[in-house]
């Protein structure tokens, strides 16, 4: 025994000591890092010191709180397309303040003890070799991306084409295992309290995106606008070019914040929750991503499935042969509701829709309260609600009160007897009452169809009212309550009212119509371009360690078809003089499919605005000018020009008034960028110059002595050149076989542990399992994980995943 606890002594020690030199090299490296990068940074070198101090302040005195910063940061801290900057962000300065933080704690004060009783993380054998396998495939694809090293001018960081987009597309993996160590030493230390810790986290983050996104659509397409061509970005510019970094950090954290409302004890507490829930559901469905939609319909059936299993578990057998069909009577229910919903939507609009969602609160809150009611006193309940309901007619047609006011009163009094019910359960005078009042309620929603639309609406409602007031009865016909009204129960059916209700809205808007029509060609389109990517396959050895990390969109410059050629840019110098070289594209370009160059600038500008610029160009080209309120993409409404430049070598100056046609001016709280579009082979551009009518200047580094601070570039609509759109079809193109399969395995061993393997019984399994599925459903269609913040939280999950273990029972 003494040599047993000496024996486990030493390994701590050693473990302790290891730390102590880990955190003392990160924590230097991390300094070094700031002082390389604190001089380049377009704002200044404030911003960035503050933003790293913070962090390192964090991590360094405050023990589990960087568990909660760094999730929550993460998708909302960049501020690249202010910057310009694309390699080194907010993101990478902030966590380099938690590395150099924890370093410098861990290396001051890291004694290693014995984890706690609810920790439930162990060092993951099976974690250690997909990272193992990780490790080798990203360092070779890095290597080969690297080789041969760029020249380090200004062009080493402007665009995708640089050598240096290899450390930039596998920073996620290499920041994530640099994180890993003070990870699981924080979770395994910490316990219950760290893992939740990180979900706060997380929820955070889903919050501040979800805001972000709701800011978005308020500002442009309106908040209910669900006809119009937008898609939000959020708080991600990596989609400056498309991708779906919003859709797979969604993916990743909605699960969480179902996980929050379905854990919650108490209405209070699901209040708060509720909330976030709705606006992240909301998120995801205006997000328009067919992918997106098919992830959250798997993670909901995926989570019921495992949660039913975890409680039977838990609980033991069911007590009643009944309650082993609930899984099989959610998803009839569920069916049938997206079918009453979608009925009701498509036959008059929002206005039944909501009548009828209100009485299927009341049957929801109030049907159980009927279970010990006669036959025959429901039969007297509906007699009477008959005829209450036509003397409501027609009192309400002889006075010209109005259906709705009649709804909503007919509602509050049903709910005021709901609450009767409460207090006074068994008073069968209330109980007749109520069932009377249900029945008003279903006639005044046909009433409401027939008066907004027409009465076939009334009789088009009229199954999915019968629907609704068949499952009002079930207790009464079978005199046992079939559920009960629980904080869990309320938050299971909120949730499910607003997926189905949102859900409702999207297949009846127009633009998703356009986009599930369009499903068989973009699918189409998809392959052929799939195809093509394969083709950058050319050798043997490219097969097995793949063309080299970030190389796709110089891999596409040079192999895509010459009609799919998207466009330069380049900074130049002549004689000492700074000037920016737009190459065009040489596909068919609409206006949403232009290659542009910009920034932002102020939004409260006084027009008229003044344009002035040097440009020079070997052959006749046409100079597009905008200046638009936009986010990211999609413009609305730009103050647009055509410029005609003549060829010639010399330099040639032009000043013009730009014209405001549809440019919004009260509109200051929208965000305004002024871009340029060229159309033409190629153009040098120099000393840009923008004037509002106060003789203020707009543009920062217009004359670019300071190389690209301060621009950005983007593409609505052509996305193609810089993605493979498929997570497993771009590491196979970057990373090889090895790549490829090395993700695969991470993956398939994660949620192999979490549904199946020793964390299935963990609480928190159900959540990670549905969170990395979700994921990999959005990489059918897209290639994730060229995004760095978003790789390294979803390698951070995944290690999580593999770490987990049942927690321990105690007696």
């Amino acid at each position: 025994m003494k040599r047993a606890t000496r024996t486990t002594s030493a390994t701590r020690s050693h473990s302790a000591s290891a730390m102590r030199w880990y955190g003392a090299i990160v924590s230097v490296t991390g300094i070094i890092f700031l002082s390389f990068w604190l001089p380049h940074h377009s704002f200044g070198p404030i911003v960035p010191l503050a933003l790293f101090l913070i962090c390192a302040a964090v991590a360094c005195f405050r023990t589990h709180d960087w568990l909660l910063l760094m999730p929550a940061l993460l998708p909302v801290i960049d501020l690249t397309a202010w910057t310009g900057h694309l390699y080194i962000t907010e993101f990478d300065l902030a966590l380099a303040g938690l590395l150099s933080g924890l370093g410098l704690r861990t290396a001051l004060r890291t004694v290693v003890t014995a984890s706690p009783p609810d920790a439930a993380i162990k060092l993951p054998v099976l974690g250690i070799a997909c990272f193992s396998l990780l490790f080798i495939s990203y360092a070779i694809a890095t290597w080969r991306g690297l080789m041969p090293l760029p020249v380090l001018d200004e062009n080493v960081m402007l665009g995708y084409s640089s050598h240096l987009n290899a450390l930039r597309v596998t920073k996620g993996f290499w920041c994530a295992l640099l994180v890993l160590p003070f990870f699981h030493h924080a979770l395994r230390q910490g316990g219950q309290t760290a893992l939740h810790r990180f979900i706060w986290g997380l929820l955070l983050g889903l919050l501040l995106v979800a805001l972000s996104g709701l800011w978005e659509r308020y500002l442009f397409p309106g908040v209910f606008d669900f006809g119009s061509d937008y898609r939000i970005t959020a708080s991600f510019w990596e989609m400056h070019v498309g991708g779906a970094a919003l859709d797979g950090f969604l993916a990743l954290t909605l699960p969480f914040a179902l996980w929050w409302v379905i854990r919650l004890r108490s209405l209070q507490a699901i209040a708060f929750a509720f909330p976030l829930l709705a606006l992240a559901i909301y998120i995801t469905l205006v997000s328009f991503s067919r992918g997106l939609y098919i992830a959250l319909a798997v993670q909901l059936v995926m989570l019921v499935m495992l949660w039913h299993r975890q409680r039977t578990r838990t609980e033991g057998p069911a007590r009643s042969p009944d309650q082993t069909w609930l899984p099989a009577l959610l998803v009839l229910l569920v069916l049938l509701g997206i079918a009453a919903l979608v009925t009701v939507f498509k036959a008059s609009g929002y206005r039944a829709l909501l009548a009828y969602l209100g009485l299927a609160l009341l049957v929801f809150l109030g049907a159980p309260r009927l279970a010990g009611m006669r036959l025959s006193q429901a039969v007297i309940g509906v007699a009477f609600g008959s005829m209450l309901a036509l003397g409501v007619i027609f009192a309400a047609d002889l006075l010209s009160i109005s259906v709705y006011v009649v709804y909503t009163a007919s509602w509050l009094l049903t709910s005021l007897l709901w609450l009767l019910l409460v207090f006074r359960p068994v008073e069968n005078g209330v109980r007749i009452f109520f069932v009377a009042m249900l029945l008003v309620l279903a006639v005044c929603i046909a009433w409401v169809a027939w008066y907004w639309k027409n009465p076939q609406a009334a009789w088009h409602v009229a199954g999915p009212i019968a629907l609704i007031l068949a499952i009002a009865g079930l207790p009464i016909a079978r005199r046992q309550t079939l559920w009960s009204v629980t904080p869990q129960t309320v938050a299971a059916a909120g949730t499910a009212t607003i997926v189905l209700s949102l859900f409702t809205i999207m297949l009846g808007n127009y633009f998703m119509n356009v986009r599930f029509m369009d499903t068989r060609k973009n699918l189409h389109d998809r392959m052929t371009h799939w195809h093509l990517s394969l083709g950058f396959l050319e050798r043997t050895e490219n097969w097995i360690f793949g063309i080299g990390a970030g190389s796709y969109p110089d891999s596409y410059f040079w192999r895509a078809p010459a009609n799919q050629f998207p466009g330069t840019l380049r900074f130049n110098r002549d004689n000492g003089n700074g000037f920016l070289t737009l190459g065009g594209p040489r596909h068919i370009q609409g206006f949403g499919e232009m290659f542009r160059v910009g920034q932002r600038i102020p939004s409260d500008m006084v027009p008229p605005l003044q344009l002035s610029f040097s440009a020079r160009t070997a052959q006749n080209a046409g100079l597009h000018i905008e200046i638009c309120r936009r986010h990211l993409l999609y413009p609305e409404g730009c103050a647009a020009q055509g410029i005609e430049i003549k060829a010639g070598p010399m330099w040639q100056q032009y000043s013009t008034p730009l014209r405001q046609n549809e440019f919004d001016q009260s509109a200051v709280l929208h965000p305004t960028v002024f871009a340029m579009a060229l159309n033409g082979r190629s153009m040098d551009i120099d000393n840009l110059s923008l004037t509002d009518a106060q003789g203020r200047e707009l543009l920062v580094n217009g004359d670019f002595s300071n190389a690209f601070n301060r621009w950005f570039f983007f593409s609505d609509k052509f996305h193609l050149p810089w993605h493979a759109k498929n997570l497993w079809l771009h590491q196979l193109i970057e990373n090889g076989l090895l790549g490829m399969l090395s993700i695969s395995l991470l993956g398939l061993a994660a949620v192999r542990r979490l549904t199946l393997g020793g964390a299935a019984a963990h609480p928190a399994a159900p959540t990670l399992a549905a969170a990395l599925t979700g994921f990999f459903v959005v990489g059918l269609f897209d290639s994730l994980l060229d995004v760095p913040r978003l790789g390294f939280l979803f390698f951070l999950l995944c290690w999580l995943s593999l770490s987990l273990h049942a927690p321990r029972r105690t007696s």
